[in-house]
């Protein structure tokens, strides 16, 4: 059903994450995230309708205005059971009611760590679960809500890693 979603046929690209990887069906090569290096899988449709358990999904928009406006039409459309949260141009879709934090906390005890080895990048609103229970690391851009909730504002999340090897 999301992905039959008049919002989603506007978005660049259908992000679909597991614990372990990171499966995308790409609309737009024009994606930041095609410049992570993070452990993507391109899919095809037919791969992307099947998947079953799914932790996120997400979505990138050509502007932070339709973005807001599509987490909107998501969030009257999907019900309770799926809950729409904006960041940027990006829209996360996460099972109703879970929150970044409780996402985090499903994964440690997948994976069997301890939460002493979370360290939590965030930069808008819908992270700030996250900074509540874990160490929080803000980046410059963020809002001043957000800021102020992080252990520390840094540049980029390579700042805080490097901040905390020692």
């Amino acid at each position: 059903a999301v992905l039959d979603h008049p919002a989603t046929q506007k978005s660049r690209y259908f992000l679909l994450s597991r614990a372990n990887l990171t499966y995308i069906y790409n609309r737009s090569a024009k994606s930041w995230l095609t410049g992570l290096g993070m452990p993507l899988e391109y899919i095809g449709e037919d791969r992307a309708r099947s998947m079953k358990a799914v932790m996120q999904i997400g979505l990138e928009f050509d502007e932070p205005e339709i973005a807001a406006e599509m987490a909107v039409l998501y969030n009257l459309d999907l019900g309770p059971a799926l809950h729409a949260q904006q960041s940027g141009i990006c829209v996360d879709l996460v099972t109703g009611g879970l929150t970044k934090a409780e996402g985090i906390d499903l994964y440690l005890e997948f994976q069997a760590l301890t939460p002493e080895l979370v360290l939590a990048f965030g930069d808008s609103e819908n992270d700030l679960s996250m900074f509540e229970k874990y160490q929080g690391y803000a980046m410059s851009e963020s809002p001043d809500e957000v800021k102020a909730a992080a252990v520390k504002v840094v540049d980029s999340p390579a700042q805080a890693l490097w901040a905390n090897l020692g």
